[in-house]
């Protein structure tokens, strides 16, 4: 009859069980389809889905990865917990402890615009995000605010330096500025206070 009699997951659960895999057991397999795959992550906000695969006639194999959180955005009368990818982990009306660092967005946001498992929509702060980890990574130092004041003034600090990007410049191009940079100061020994690579040449301050 082509029902689902299998499900295989594959990838790092440790964080949470994957939920909804029982209601997938026993539907035909033909229709299995993007809105089951939307439930899917709906029901999972602490995981990407990146991919569900059919193999005829019973067997559905989902791949996931853990989200990662990464920082607090403060909206009105509260905050969205976000991961590195922008989904909303959490929502709360507390202000958060200093786990991780809290976002200004020079938009105003209303508690009521997203639910957990939603993907944010402004590309300002999915680029933030993005920068944040790159930070972590590569600095390997806690950034502990951010500020995106404009489109193109994304403001990243930790306890002795800032960090400007630009949603107007492509990521690539601005990660390979900032690694060359970081990896120049290493090797000289510079001590700098802000690296901003929203223009041209990355600006430098000592």
């Amino acid at each position: 009859m082509m029902r689902v009699a299998h499900v295989i997951v594959h990838g790092d659960r440790s964080s949470a069980p994957l939920r909804g895999i029982d209601q997938i057991r026993g539907v035909f397999i033909w229709r299995i389809d993007e809105d089951s795959v939307k439930d899917i992550k709906r029901l999972n906000p602490d995981y990407t889905i990146e991919s569900v695969k059919k193999t005829y006639p019973s067997t559905i194999t989902i791949d996931v990865h853990p989200q990662v959180p990464g920082a607090y955005l403060a909206i009105d009368n509260g905050y969205l917990l976000l991961s590195t990818e922008g989904i909303v982990l959490e929502k709360t009306r507390k202000k958060p402890d200093s786990t991780y660092p809290i976002i200004t967005f020079y938009q105003r946001i209303p508690f009521s615009t997203y639910l957990v498992g939603q993907e944010i929509e402004a590309n300002e702060i999915r680029d933030t995000l993005y920068f944040l980890a790159l930070i972590k990574q590569v600095v390997k130092k806690r950034v502990d605010s951010i500020d995106i004041v404009s489109y193109n003034m994304l403001g990243l600090y930790t306890s002795n330096k800032a960090f400007f990007f630009s949603s107007e410049k492509k990521r690539d191009t601005q990660r390979w500025q900032f690694e060359e940079a970081v990896k120049q100061f290493r090797r000289d020994g510079t001590s700098y206070k802000v690296l901003d690579v929203r223009f041209d040449k990355p600006i430098v301050k000592f």
